[in-house]
């Protein structure tokens, strides 16, 4: 079993089980609480779990222990790959005066347009690197593209 996890935007991906927190006119995606996989998926039942661009729109208080609970779901072999916004790559950018004010409120709060984009927390690629250490996980890719991270995990 895939998860593809998305809160707003997102792509529905093909031969997984597409979980929006947003509700969305497409038929296949399920609408739900990506925090909860529960009703979805058993503990280490999950082969891939892909989170891009979700855990920036939780509360602080639930980011961890939603990527505790997801790391719950993956099997043995399974994947795991979470997506965000780098604040160090930010701050490099204010501080080399690449960014003005308006981009730098979007891409650390959202939008707000929707009302839905909305983002709740930051955090660095090399914190998400290692939190995901501290559950046992291994670190099989992590890369940054301007301020977006990509950190790919197994679960050994």
């Amino acid at each position: 079993m895939k998860i593809n996890l998305m809160y707003g935007r997102g792509q529905n991906l093909p031969k997984h089980i597409n979980i929006n927190a947003i509700p969305t006119e497409e038929e296949e995606i399920i609408v739900a609480d990506p925090s909860d996989l529960d009703f979805f998926v058993d503990d280490a039942e999950a082969e891939a779990i892909i989170a891009h661009d979700v855990i920036n729109f939780l509360p602080r208080e639930r980011m961890i222990p939603t990527i505790k609970h997801w790391t719950k779901k993956l099997r043995h072999g399974g994947y795991i790959t979470i997506g965000g916004v780098d604040c160090y790559a930010i701050a490099r950018d204010i501080v080399a005066n690449k960014i003005n004010l308006q981009d730098l409120n979007i891409i650390l709060y959202g939008s707000e347009i929707p009302s839905w984009d909305v983002r709740r927390n930051i955090f660095t690629i090399q914190s998400l690197v290692d939190h995901l250490k501290e559950l046992g996980l291994k670190i099989v890719k992590s890369r940054i593209d301007k301020y977006e991270i990509v950190v790919e995990a197994m679960r050994p």
